[in-house]
């Protein structure tokens, strides 16, 4: 009797574990995207620019899709044609930095577009290091 209550225990145990787990899990990929954010907002700002906080957590969500399509190719390519993982990881970075750049750039400062590329490529190739983790 007693051996049956602590394996009933103990499965919760597990379980508790790996809820737990995701719960981290979560919990580093929401402060790590609003940190990002954050600090993309803090660059844009520097460069004269007038969005909103929300308009920049927004865009790099949005920016985050193509990394999120393309990675499982990146994945299944990475053993048999190691370059072609690399070149899909870069297209997914630039697709997803110029689309929140295009997002985010006002008319009168698209000049300074590889300025406000800058940080969002950078945003974007750090969250790419974080998957091959």
């Amino acid at each position: 009797m007693v051996s049956a209550a602590r394996c009933e225990g103990e499965g919760d145990g597990e379980i508790t574990s790996a809820s737990n787990y995701y719960l981290h899990a979560f919990v580093l990929v929401l402060v790590t995207w609003l940190t990002g954010s954050f600090i993309v907002f803090l660059m844009f700002r520097m460069l004269a620019s007038t969005n909103s906080l929300e308009n920049v957590i927004v865009a790099t969500a949005y920016s985050l899709a193509p990394l999120i399509v393309l990675e499982p190719i990146a994945s299944m390519t990475a053993m048999p044609l190691p370059g072609l993982s690399v070149f899909v990881k870069l297209v997914s970075v630039l697709w997803g930095s110029r689309s929140a750049a295009l997002s985010l750039v006002a008319e009168k400062h698209e000049g300074k577009m590889l300025l406000f590329l800058l940080p969002l490529v950078l945003f974007n190739i750090f969250l790419i290091s974080l998957q091959s983790v």
